[in-house]
């Protein structure tokens, strides 16, 4: 089945929240006025995939459209065939 958004759009996947941990540079960090720290990215991360969890909304889980909206289960309508207005916006990506 596909899965369509209130606002006509195609469900693409899921919104997940994956754990993880930003490197930063050792020398770079600073504290700020208010007493917080602040430090340079490295732009390296080591993802912890085993602790990846679907993302919840009130305790249901979000989908996102093809725009990136997100979109509660509950507010999601299954179809049986693609809509015929997502074909042919398809075709004309394709053309």
């Amino acid at each position: 089945m596909y899965a369509l958004a209130p606002n006509g759009k195609l469900i693409i996947g899921t919104a997940d929240l994956i754990p993880a941990l930003g490197y930063v540079h050792s020398d770079s960090f600073v504290r700020n006025a208010n007493g917080t720290l602040t430090a340079e990215h490295t732009g390296r991360s080591r993802v912890y995939w085993d602790g990846q969890e679907r993302e919840k909304h009130d305790n249901q889980p979000v989908y996102l459209d093809e725009t990136g909206e997100e979109w509660r289960a509950d507010q999601i309508t299954l179809l049986d065939a693609m809509p015929k207005q997502v074909a042919r916006q398809r075709e004309k990506e394709n053309a």
